[in-house]
């Protein structure tokens, strides 16, 4: 069992039109009569002998007084005398009461006289009773229905095949989605190691610049710090630190600063339908 949500109308196919026309104020002919014994229940049979449309109940009450009412011939009540048929699917105010074997359609008294089966070739159509084809087909449709394909077994075989490749889809669509989850993820990860990275270089550069900045400094304040010395001290201590101001000259200022900062995402995700699994 599979529920499915439409949201679009128009996907809504419908299988059957059904269209009909209902008169309230016309007598139903189709319902089934009341007991005529107790008036109460629907009668499902008639009894010949008593004239007599009888429900279950009843007449099991009735025909089993003695041997002689046990033996009244019964029948399904809408097989009783003068029961409606139902009206000719041509003229639908005429009641049928013939029925063309060759055609397989029932027949009216117009049809006959006026209609389809009154000339040409359908005049020399075999008709029965109405009646008479009824009980035939309902004796003779249980084996043709043995004759035909089982029905059954097919439908039963076709649900299973698209329940294969229903469940076939849905695993497709799981595993692409839990394949997408992963490259995120991974790309998220690499994000994240890229953006360490560039923050530890730019860090470098940070502690390098301000390491600089301090050696500029204290080569600035040198001098205040040894002009108290004796002389010959003096000039030891300052001929050394003009030594140490051109090797810092000779290995230049501090570097320019990296011109790649930050990061962007590139390329994407495309999801492509393949071809519909094989069932099993």
């Amino acid at each position: 069992h599979h529920e499915y949500i439409v949201r679009d109308p128009s996907q809504a196919l419908p299988v059957y039109m059904v269209h009909f026309e209902y008169d309230p104020e016309e007598d139903e002919k189709l319902a089934l009569p009341l007991c005529d014994n107790c008036g109460l229940k629907a009668a499902h049979v008639y009894c010949e002998a008593d004239d007599a449309n009888l429900c279950k109940a009843c007449d099991a009450k009735i025909h089993s007084v003695n041997s002689i009412a046990a033996r009244h011939v019964r029948m399904d009540v809408n097989m009783r005398p003068g029961q409606f048929m139902g009206a000719c699917p041509t003229h639908l105010d005429t009641e049928a009461d013939k029925y063309c074997i060759e055609c397989r359609v029932p027949l009216c008294k117009h049809c006959r006289s006026l209609g389809s089966h009154s000339s040409g070739e359908a005049a020399g159509h075999r008709i029965i009773g109405l009646l008479e084809a009824h009980k035939h087909e309902l004796r003779s449709g249980g084996k043709r229905q043995n004759v035909m394909p089982e029905r059954q077994e097919v439908e039963d075989r076709l649900k299973a095949e698209l329940d294969s490749l229903l469940a076939a889809v849905q695993a497709a669509g799981q595993e692409a989605e839990n394949e997408i989850y992963f490259r995120i993820q991974e790309a998220v990860r690499q994000g994240k190691d890229l953006a360490e990275e560039q923050a530890t270089l730019f860090l470098a550069d940070v502690l390098e610049a301000r390491r600089q900045l301090d050696e500029s400094a204290w080569m600035e304040s040198f001098l205040e710090k040894v002009k108290g010395l004796p002389p010959p001290d003096f000039m030891q201590a300052w001929l050394q630190h003009c030594k140490i101001r051109e090797d810092v000259a000779r290995l230049g200022a501090m570097g320019k600063t990296r011109v790649s900062v930050g990061l962007r995402v590139e390329g994407g995700l495309r999801l492509v339908a393949s071809d519909p699994p094989h069932p099993i």
